[in-house]
């Protein structure tokens, strides 16, 4: 006999579970139409084969069965165990919230510098300054800025179609207090910041712009023997350099441009792909100077090989206030005969 499943009322039957035959071949009260009782969470069933039913108690022998067989209450598998799924899952919203693991609840810290930020926190109260906004990508619908805090660390604040605009009216230098947004993992191939974690805005009127605060944006320069020697595998490096002039190659079809710098402790190849970021090079060998502090570039090993990638974000400084950078400066000495 086929069987829909509908909610009795309570008084019903007084059972926890009952089902609704047909009256004719079962005894038991007779009623003409389904009662329904959405909140009780009994479960019957009713013939559609009769216009009439009857309402039948199902015994314990019964249940039991019928929920052995749904419920597998000895199986290790979470899935097929319902006792161990609704365990978990009861769990699991206790933890992290009923949104999952990207719901607000997911970090109870609401952090005030990038240090403490963690991974599915929602809860903000930053102060960054706005150092560098990065080229729109996917036709104008994704952005970001690095922005960094009082202690100096920086991140990657990423906006989208629906938050982009809160972008386009925050300028470079300016200082922004971000109170809400939602922290997950950088890709570390494409970033320039010092953080593994990047904010996503998920709503324009969570960053607004704030006085300035005066930070600073550091420059820790390594030696380019401690890049070498250290490898810094995944890590964006500070450093001061020389240029050779003659090391200054652009590949044919234009797709990337290399060149060698050297800080009297070895020597190193930068490598920049986009048009922007092999003009600036291209713009520092034209310049009459030779030593630069270069910033943010990021290190690679491409045939076994190190280099450093300088792409959008980083950046060629003309001068800082650093002892290496005043010693490769100083003009050589040339002894002549008496």
């Amino acid at each position: 006999m086929e069987k829909n499943t509908y909610n009795l009322k309570a008084f019903a039957t007084g059972q926890v579970e009952c089902e609704m035959l047909d009256a004719e071949k079962h005894g038991g009260p007779v009623v003409n139409e389904p009662l329904t009782a959405p909140n009780t969470g009994l479960s019957v069933k009713i013939s559609s084969l009769s216009n009439k039913a009857a309402i039948v108690p199902v015994t314990p022998e019964k249940i039991a069965q019928k929920r052995i067989a749904n419920e597998n209450l000895g199986s290790p598998s979470i899935g097929k165990n319902v006792r161990l799924k609704k365990e978990g899952s009861e769990s699991f919203e206790l933890k992290f919230g009923k949104g999952g693991m990207n719901s607000p609840t997911a970090s109870a810290t609401v952090s005030s510098n990038i240090a403490e930020l963690s991974i599915n926190q929602q809860k903000l109260n930053l102060v960054l300054l706005v150092h560098h906004k990065f080229v729109k990508a996917s036709q104008g619908t994704v952005a970001k800025f690095l922005g960094y805090d009082l202690n100096g660390d920086s991140v990657n604040v990423v906006f989208f179609k629906l938050t982009i605009k809160a972008l386009d009216d925050v300028e470079e230098g300016q200082y922004v207090k971000i109170t809400h947004g939602r922290v997950k993992l950088t890709n570390p191939n494409f970033s320039i910041s010092t953080s593994k974690y990047e904010i996503d805005m998920t709503n324009t009127t969570d960053m607004t712009v704030i006085d300035h605060q005066g930070f600073q944006v550091p420059f820790r320069p390594l030696t380019i023997s401690d890049v070498i020697n250290k490898g810094e595998t995944s890590g964006i490096i500070d450093c001061i350099g020389k240029i050779s002039a003659k090391s200054v190659a652009v590949r044919d079809d234009n797709s990337s441009m290399t060149m060698t710098i050297n800080d009297e402790t070895g020597d190193i190849t930068i490598i920049a792909f986009n048009d922007e970021s092999m003009q600036i090079l291209q713009a520092a060998v034209g310049l009459n100077q030779e030593v630069f502090a270069f910033q943010r570039l990021r290190y690679n090993v491409f045939q076994e090989k190190i280099q450093l990638i300088f792409r959008d974000g980083a950046e060629i400084l003309t001068t800082v206030d650093h002892p290496r950078f005043r010693q490769l400066s100083k003009p050589e000495t040339v002894e002549q005969d008496i």
